[in-house]
C-alpha cells in the first residue's frame, strides 16, 4: 500500500509540473550552474530497512540536472543491495535557498541474497528537496524503484553536501 500512495504522489507531483501553465515567477535555483555533492543515510521499504547513498551532479544554467547516483543498503535477513545510475531532473528554485528536484533515470540494482549476485536494470524516480546554507545543503529525497522481476520498493533519504 506504502509503495502505491508514494507512486501516486510522485505521478502526481511529476504530472503537475509537466502539464501546468506558463510559470508566472522565477523558478531560477541556487543550484542552477553548480556541481552539488550531497550524500547521507537511506531508510527503504522491502526488507531493505537501512542504508546510504551518495549523489553527484551538475544543474546546467538552464535548471537541467544530469548526475549520478549510488546507494547502498545493508545485509538484511541475507538480502543487500546496491543501486548505481543516471539521475536526470529540473531544478526549481524558491526563493533563493530552496530547490526542489524532480528527477529520474535508469539504473542496476545488484542484489546479493545469501552470496549469490544477481544485476537487474532498474528504473529510478522520485524528487529531492535541498536548502542551501551558503555552500553547505541539506535536504532530503524519496525515490520509487522498479527492476525487472517486480522488485519495487520506495525509499525515503537524509542528506547533508555542498555546492561548487
Amino acid at each position: 500500500m506504502l509503495k502505491r500512495v508514494a507512486a501516486a504522489c510522485v505521478a502526481g507531483a511529476l504530472g503537475t509540473l509537466l502539464w501546468t501553465g506558463e510559470a508566472k515567477a522565477d523558478v531560477h535555483g541556487f543550484s542552477w550552474g553548480h556541481a552539488t555533492l550531497n550524500g547521507g543515510p537511506r531508510f527503504a521499504s522491502d526488507d531493505l530497512e537501512f542504508g546510504m547513498g551518495l549523489n553527484v551532479g551538475y544543474t546546467l544554467g538552464m535548471g537541467l540536472y544530469l548526475g549520478g547516483l549510488f546507494d547502498y543498503f545493508f545485509d538484511h535477513d541475507g538480502l543487500d543491495v546496491w543501486f548505481a545510475g543516471f539521475d536526470c531532473g529540473y531544478d526549481i528554485g524558491i526563493g533563493n535557498k530552496f530547490v526542489i528536484r524532480p528527477s529520474g533515470g535508469p539504473a542496476f540494482a545488484t542484489l546479493n541474497f545469501r552470496r549469490d549476485d544477481d544485476t537487474r536494470f532498474a528504473w529510478l524516480m522520485g524528487a529531492n528537496f535541498i536548502v542551501a546554507l551558503d555552500k553547505l545543503t541539506l535536504g532530503g529525497e524519496v525515490k520509487y524503484w522498479w527492476t525487472e522481476h517486480n522488485f519495487d520498493g520506495v525509499w525515503v533519504g537524509f542528506n547533508i553536501g555542498v555546492v561548487f
